[in-house]
């Protein structure tokens, strides 16, 4: 028989201190980042990268899941995008194709 107590783990990394050491390092550089394929006419550079992860065990089973964000930003100064604030319950979803939908969700409020 195998008894475990019931838990939860989460953990954040900022990845900006490990990439450029696996050589990821223009991409962090405002002046030498690459990124004319995303956008060609404002110059791109990637400010954050964190990694969450979380996993919790308890009576009906395991659930883990994992995440990395990107932040790309403008490293010059680029035309300031209108304003759009979500500040109700909305359903998201992040697709790779209009077939291939790898995230879904809800946000109703809260952190």
């Amino acid at each position: 028989m195998v008894s475990l107590p019931k838990f939860k783990i989460e953990s954040t990394h900022n990845l900006e201190e490990y990439l450029p050491s696996l050589g990821l390092k223009t991409a962090f550089d405002t002046q030498r980042a690459d990124f004319s394929g995303i956008n060609g006419t404002v110059p791109l550079y990637i400010g954050k990268v964190l990694q969450k992860a979380m996993i919790s065990l308890n009576e009906k089973g395991v659930e883990a899941a994992a995440a990395t964000a990107v932040t790309i930003l403008a490293s010059s100064t680029a035309e300031i995008p209108p304003a759009f604030r979500a500040d109700h319950p909305f359903a998201f979803f992040l697709v790779k194709s209009k077939k291939e939908v790898l995230f879904s969700g809800t946000f109703l409020g809260g952190e």
